[in-house]
């Protein structure tokens, strides 16, 4: 049924789509069925019978909208942390406003679900443990559009940078220092590690140029 998004409805039924669902089905006379969160149903004031004016069909739709993307998004997040501004990019290209995209983060992040700064601390911590170099850890928060707040933060305390390197170094064997080909190729696997050049240089005991 064609339903004319700024028109007058009525509430014709409530339903849950499976027993223990924290969805509801909305059901409208004209046809349209609006998915929402059943704490919707308080904040909307919903029971079979209500007549909606075009402001709370509105409304309704629109609590839809952000219900539907918080549902995703929690999907997304199922399969691994996500930052707030990564989530924030993705209802963008679902169609939410930047408004309806802020309030729902606001919630996920009120439950704890969405975290820049915890997230950052375990990039942090799992690619140090795997011997990775500041580069690295850096370029991986940017890639998970960590907040860059989060991201200082949680590289505050960096630690011994030539240590990790000798480790990193550890697991392939250390080069002989008379091997230039030996020593190049110890310099291109840790640069590759996001090491950066001052430390390959201490580690490797080369001239930084």
């Amino acid at each position: 049924m064609d339903v004319q998004p700024g028109s007058a409805d009525t509430v014709a039924g409530l339903r849950r789509p499976r027993p223990g669902d924290p969805t509801v089905e909305v059901l409208l006379a004209s046809g349209e069925r609006i998915r929402v969160h059943d704490r919707r149903l308080a904040e909307h004031g919903l029971a079979v019978g209500d007549e909606l004016d075009q402001a709370a069909c509105a409304a309704l739709r629109e609590a839809g909208r952000a219900d539907a993307a918080e549902r995703r998004a929690l999907r997304l997040i199922g399969v691994r942390p996500r930052s707030r501004a990564e989530l924030a990019r993705r209802m963008g290209e679902w169609g939410l406003s930047e408004a309806a995209a802020a309030t729902v983060l606001e919630r996920l992040s009120a439950i704890g679900t969405v975290d820049d700064g915890v997230l950052a601390a375990a990039v942090v911590s799992s690619r140090r443990a795997h011997a990775y170099g500041r580069l690295r850890v850096d370029a991986d928060l940017e890639r998970l559009r960590v907040d860059p707040a989060a991201r200082a933060l949680a590289g505050a305390d960096a630690g011994d940078e030539a240590e990790r390197a000798r480790r990193a170094l550890g697991a392939r064997g250390a080069p002989d220092p008379g091997d230039p080909a030996g020593l190049r190729r110890a310099a291109g696997y840790l640069q590759r590690r996001g090491f950066d050049a001052e430390t390959v240089a201490a580690v490797l005991g080369l001239d930084v140029d």
